[in-house]
Parts: C-alpha cells; sequence; structure tokens
C-alpha cells in the first residue's frame, strides 16, 4: 500500500462524467469504471502535494439540535460552542476497489480550536462524504458554503478488494447521499431544565457524566447555600427574632388599650347607671311625703 501524491491523485481520477459513473456504480458495475478515483467536482486549487481538501457543501446535522441545517452562499454554518454537527460535503467522492482513503483535519481549522476525528474510506465508496466537527471555542464559529474544511489522503492498495467485501447500501444505509437521509441515532433534542426544575440530583448527574467544571459548579451552589443558612441563623434570625418580639409586645400593649377603653366605658356606665337609680329613689321619696 502507498500513498498518493497530488499528482498521482489528478493522474487516477476518472474522466467520464458524474452521472455516468453513478449510472453504472447502482447497476452494480463499478469494476468497469476501472481502478481509478473520483472527486466531483474537481478543483486544481483543492489539490496540494499529498491530500485533496474538501469543502462545505449545502447541509449539515447538529446532534445538539437534532435537526438538519441549510447552508448557503448567502446562510454560512453557525457552529456554537460545544457544538458538534455533521457536514455534508460539496464533493461526491468514488474510489474503485482499489484505492481507499483517510479524511484528516486541516491544520487551519485545528489551529481555530475545531476538532474532527480523522475516519477511513474504504474501496468502492461513492458519495458524498458525512464529516463531523466540533467547536471547542467560547465562541460561535462559523464555516462558509464551498469554504475548504477537511482533507483527503489517498492510498492505493497493494491489489484489489474481492467482490465480496464491496461496500453496500445494506450495510451503509448513507453510500451513495448527495442529501443527508440519515439521522443519527444518538441526536436528541436538548431542552433546558426550568431553573425551578433543578434538584441536587441533576447537579450529580451532570459532575458524574462531564466532570469539570461542573464539579466546581455544585460546589458553589453548596457554598451558596451554606452562605445563606449562616447567614439566616447568625444575621437574620436575631433580628427577626428581635422584630417578632417588639411586633407581639406592640399588639399587646394595643390590646391592653383597648381593653382598658372598654373597662373604662363599662366603668362610665355603671356609674352613670347608679346615678339614674339613685336619683329615682330621691324622687319617689318627694313625691310620697
Amino acid at each position: 500500500m502507498s500513498i498518493l501524491s497530488g499528482e498521482s491523485v489528478r493522474k487516477a481520477l476518472y474522466a467520464i462524467p458524474l452521472e455516468e459513473v453513478r449510472q453504472k456504480i447502482e447497476t452494480g458495475q463499478i469494476e468497469s469504471l476501472g481502478q481509478g478515483i473520483g472527486i466531483y467536482p474537481f478543483r486544481d486549487d483543492n489539490l496540494s502535494a499529498i491530500t485533496y481538501d474538501l469543502t462545505v457543501g449545502e447541509e449539515a446535522y447538529s446532534l445538539r439540535r437534532a435537526a438538519k441545517l441549510k447552508v448557503t452562499r448567502e446562510s454560512s454554518l453557525a457552529v456554537e460552542p460545544g457544538e458538534t454537527v455533521l457536514i455534508l460535503t460539496h464533493e461526491y467522492v468514488v474510489l474503485s476497489p482499489t484505492y481507499a482513503a483517510l479524511c484528516v483535519s486541516r491544520a487551519r481549522i485545528m489551529n481555530e480550536g475545531v476538532s474532527q476525528s480523522s475516519a477511513k474510506i474504504d474501496p468502492t465508496w461513492y458519495g458524498k462524504l458525512m464529516v463531523p466537527v466540533t467547536n471547542n471555542t467560547k465562541r460561535i464559529l462559523t464555516f462558509q458554503h464551498g469554504e475548504p474544511f477537511c482533507a483527503l489522503l489517498f492510498f492505493r492498495l497493494d491489489e484489489a478488494i474481492p467482490r465480496e467485501a464491496f461496500l453496500n447500501r445494506r450495510d451503509l444505509p448513507f453510500l451513495g447521499q448527495t442529501t443527508l437521509n440519515y439521522t443519527p441515532r444518538h441526536a436528541v433534542l436538548w431542552e433546558a431544565v426550568a431553573p425551578d426544575k433543578v434538584t441536587q440530583g441533576d447537579l450529580d448527574r451532570a459532575v458524574d457524566l462531564f466532570g469539570p467544571p461542573f464539579d466546581l459548579i455544585r460546589g458553589a451552589v453548596h457554598q451558596t447555600r451554606e452562605s445563606v443558612i449562616k447567614y439566616m441563623e447568625e444575621e437574620w434570625s436575631p433580628g427577626a427574632i428581635r422584630d417578632l418580639r417588639y411586633a407581639l409586645w406592640d399588639r399587646e400593649i394595643d390590646a391592653m388599650r383597648v381593653m382598658k377603653s372598654m373597662l373604662m366605658g363599662l366603668w362610665a356606665g355603671v356609674v352613670i347607671a347608679v346615678l339614674a337609680w339613685i336619683t329615682t329613689i330621691a324622687y319617689l321619696v318627694t313625691k310620697l311625703r
């Protein structure tokens, strides 16, 4: 097995149109194409000494949003911090049974904080490639339609693989893809938990699953809780008890004032009644005389 130079890649390119290539492949005649490589469309500017740069196509899939994203010249692909997206390449790649490839990162993209796992491309592959990239920065990164973002490193095998090892759509449903019809089975729409619904168990699970910095967040929540308790016990409670005591005293004093007023009113009524009784008796005695 040997790595192809850029010039060797150029010489191995199919000289027939993509439509004819796809027709032969779909009818099981990939071997009739000969031992070569197909890159549609091919651009000389994307070919380096040992790799060919692939560019951003018209579609991407966000694992965080569990949704397909459209990419156009007017609408770039925005990748949020910590987000992983699957980018469908603009190029349609075909490998004969004698060739394989490795999808690798470009240094410029890596230096911007984007990670991309290397992936092998087996002989007899055909279709656009689905390349995962992850934004490891703290800001939103954008990819323009047609922008080079990864590269292919080609290998020529010592001999062609046997026909029983040819790729097929039964095992690879996205073989021959020109659009993103394949949905990753682990993609789940992320929904934020309401602040009043977050529990201590949620924090513990975040620490167990992701580790730092969620352990610091859990510690900050714990310290905040302890600070509130300490403040309530040392600062708020004594004053609150004092204020409550004063409030109770004020209520007792008000009640005593009300009671005093009632007693004074009752005493005045008794005095008036007694005076009225005495007056009546005196009047009757005067009449009897």
